[in-house]
């Protein structure tokens, strides 16, 4: 007779949500919502995970790793924010959504370089920055999560200027170089591209910072 092996048993915190259908569940905060990402954004921006996309990516910066001397700017950091107004200048220029793509993974990279991730391990795509990425995806389902608290589950979803999501990333952005850590800033750039691809894609007529957005809604 083959022996059953004894299943790990599901963790239990304690905490039980009621439903008016009679059925409860362990819902407990501070897992991250994943169901208010914006998953086609996130489809695309993982499909972006393969050799050629991300080399494209990865080849704006152009740099070989050398650490900084102290007192030094860190060149490849440098470069990385430099690339990221670059790509939201050519957003403003052309409207074009793969641009916030290049820019969501601009930041992520710079993140997982900011946390000692190895810049090889970054290059090619490795287990060691796979796993980074994916949490990173966690840490943003946090973020729509403590939104959701905040204001109301899927609040921005109803319309906000396309302005006011590149202002706030890049103001998030900047707090991160000055070593703000009063919130997590990193994150919340990386929120904020992703709600400017979503808001590009589902409300057109709140596009007032591309220059055909700008012509088209008559500002």
């Amino acid at each position: 007779m083959n022996k059953i092996k004894a299943k790990t048993p599901l963790q239990d915190s304690g905490e039980r949500t009621h439903f008016e259908t009679g059925a409860m569940r362990e819902i407990v905060q501070g897992k991250g919502r994943f169901d208010l990402l914006p998953l086609a954004e996130i489809s695309n921006i993982v499909t972006q995970l393969n050799v050629n996309d991300y080399n494209a990516i990865f080849n704006m910066l152009l740099i070989e790793e050398r650490p900084p001397k102290k007192g030094e700017l860190d060149e490849l950091e440098v470069r990385i924010i430099a690339q990221i107004y670059f790509q939201l200048n050519l957003f403003r220029k052309l409207g074009s959504y793969q641009t916030l793509l290049s820019t969501f993974h601009l930041g992520v990279i710079l993140n997982a370089y900011k946390s000692g991730v190895k810049l090889d391990s970054i290059q090619t795509l490795n287990s060691e920055y796979a796993t980074f990425f994916f949490n990173t995806l966690w840490e943003l389902a946090k973020h729509y999560e403590n939104g959701a608290l905040k204001y109301a589950a899927r609040n921005w979803e109803k319309g906000l200027p396309l302005h006011s999501f590149i202002d706030s990333a890049l103001r998030h952005l900047t707090k991160v170089m000055v070593g703000l850590e009063d919130e997590p800033h990193n994150i919340a750039f990386l929120w904020n591209i992703v709600c400017a691809m979503y808001t590009k894609v589902n409300h057109p007529s709140l596009d007032d910072f591309t220059i055909a957005g700008i012509k088209k809604n008559g500002e």
